[in-house]
């Protein structure tokens, strides 16, 4: 486990209006300008567990692990507490790698986060303290060599289920609240040892 507290953080602070009467007709709105009124607390606990089997001609390797995360950040300025952004409080993930010969090797994965928060200021914004869905995704990677190991076929899909996800956005109301993440993308090459 573990627990951090920072203080003096750069947080952004509303700022003066600028003046902008040599553009006709400019305004700037929500003006910011950083300053170190921030103070983040957080305590977690990581647990990784790894197994490992191998025969004569296969080896198997599986893991996985777990994270509970709780955190804060303090905007002392405003007298405002948020959620820890862009932190899921919870997060898993799992693979395994299995290799046959050291010719047929597959790789998986799975990722599963909790939902994140982000970090919008503006308590009028539609998004001040939402928090972006929590989502699972997985990958897979295979490769196939031939007998002499020179020559290898490869292939690789990221996001295998093609799941629609996000990852909390930008900061601002202004912005992206969720930034997508990538769709299926899928791989396949040869490698060639020379």
């Amino acid at each position: 486990g573990y627990a951090t507290r920072v203080e003096n953080l750069t947080l952004a602070a509303p700022a003066p209006a600028p003046n902008t009467s040599f553009i006709p007709g400019a305004v700037i709105a929500l003006p910011t300008s950083n300053q170190n009124i921030g103070e983040a607390d957080v305590t977690g606990l990581d647990v990784t567990v790894a197994y490992a089997y191998a025969g004569k001609i296969a080896r198997l390797d599986v893991w996985s692990s777990a994270s509970l995360l709780r955190g804060s950040l303090a905007d002392q300025s405003l007298n405002r507490v948020y959620d820890l952004p862009f932190t899921a409080e919870r997060m898993a993930r799992a693979g395994l790698t299995f290799n046959y010969g050291d010719r047929a090797i597959v790789s998986s994965s799975v990722i599963v986060n909790g939902s994140q928060a982000g970090f919008v200021t503006v308590a009028t914004s539609p998004n001040f303290q939402k928090r972006v869905p929590g989502y699972a995704v997985a990958h897979l990677n295979a490769e196939l060599w031939n007998k002499g190991h020179r020559l290898a076929a490869t292939l690789r899909v990221q996001n295998l289920l093609d799941n629609r996800y996000y990852n909390a956005g930008n900061s601002t109301a202004a912005t992206y609240f969720r930034s997508p993440q990538e769709a299926r993308s899928v791989q396949v090459g040869l490698r060639l040892r020379l």
